[in-house]
């Protein structure tokens, strides 16, 4: 009877932990910055990179220049808070793991690379083969279609290889795609043509980002694995 009537003034303190707080500004000055660099770039085939047809300063490389300041600002304020010790959009520590860095430094290369053929093919197929917009995206379907093949496979692969090794496989089809790809393009292209190629491409891609993800996020812990992904 004690203990029950006693049991009233025990306290229950449990340690809450502290919620992080948001970054407001970090996340204003990163949106503004981005949408003024892509706005920028897009905008230079309209206005020039540097002047005008007036010969005027052009209006894209304003953005583009304000865009870059914006960026160097965010990148100051992350490193203010972070040594604050103050919640940031982007980890400062992340980039103190070389296989994390290497990883999205490479990853990033890679993606330039599938953008950049992925776009002239673009552009060659609607000028060159007057397709429109519809019928030039039903043309890079093979890469589509190999993407979604081959990156379960890479999990397959993996039980019999290191992700490095399935990684480095998927980078050489890619390679291969690139130059299978641009012995097919010619006045008399066709669709049926540049199929092998395009399936080689998606192919190496779906290897490589499937894979690529698992190993950089690997060398994270589970604290700072929302802010690297």
């Amino acid at each position: 009877l004690l203990l029950l009537i006693g049991i009233k003034w025990v306290t229950d303190k449990q340690e809450q932990p502290s919620k992080p707080g948001i970054d407001f500004v970090g996340v204003g000055l990163s949106a503004t910055g981005l949408v003024l660099l892509v706005f920028g770039i897009i905008e230079t085939s309209r206005h020039g990179w540097f002047l005008a047809s007036t010969g005027n300063l052009s209006v894209a490389f304003i953005m583009i220049l304000s865009g870059c300041l914006i960026m160097l600002i965010f990148a100051w304020w992350q490193v203010k808070r972070s040594l604050l010790g103050r919640a940031t959009v982007l980890e400062r520590k992340l980039f103190s793991n070389n296989q994390f860095t290497f990883g999205i430094a490479v990853m990033t290369l890679f993606t330039l690379a599938m953008v950049g053929i992925l776009f002239g093919l673009t552009l060659f197929i609607q000028s060159s083969l007057k397709l429109n917009a519809l019928r030039s995206g039903l043309a890079l379907l093979p890469v589509s279609v190999a993407v979604l093949a081959f990156a379960p496979l890479s999990s397959y692969l993996t039980r019999r290889s290191a992700s490095k090794i399935v990684i480095q496989w998927g980078i050489a089809i890619a390679i291969v795609s690139s130059v299978v790809i641009y012995f097919s393009i010619s006045r008399s292209t066709s669709l049926i043509s540049l199929a092998p190629g395009l399936s080689l491409l998606g192919a190496g891609a779906g290897l490589v980002v499937a894979q690529f993800s698992n190993l950089t996020l690997s060398a994270v812990s589970l604290k700072n694995a929302g802010a690297a992904a």
